[in-house]
C-alpha cells in the first residue's frame, strides 16, 4: 500500500511521520511524505499519522481514515464475472 501523507518540506525541520493502523502503533517511524506499508491485509482498516519532533513529542495527529483492502485472488476471474451479468 503507498501513501503520500503531508509534503516533503515538513521533514527539512526534522519531523518524523508515526503511524497507526488498526489502533497499534506501526513500528518503523518515517522520514519521508511517500512511502509503502506492509503487511497490511485484506478488509476494513483505520489509519492515522502522528507528526512528531525528534524526541518524540507529538506535534499534530491526523484524523483517521478508514480504507477498506481488497486484494486479488487467483480464484477470482474477471471473465466470470462478465459472464454473470
Amino acid at each position: 500500500m503507498r501513501l503520500l501523507v503531508l509534503p516533503a518540506s515538513a521533514f527539512q525541520k526534522g519531523l518524523k511521520i508515526r503511524m497507526m493502523l488498526d489502533g497499534k502503533i506501526r513500528p518503523r517511524v518515517r522520514r519521508r511524505a511517500s512511502f509503502t506499508m506492509d503487511h497490511v491485509y485484506r478488509g476494513k482498516h483505520a489509519l492515522q499519522a502522528a507528526l512528531v519532533t525528534k524526541n518524540g513529542r507529538i506535534v499534530t495527529v491526523s484524523p483517521v481514515v478508514v480504507f477498506y483492502l481488497w486484494h486479488a485472488s487467483h480464484f477470482f476471474h474477471a471473465a466470470s464475472i462478465q459472464h454473470a451479468r
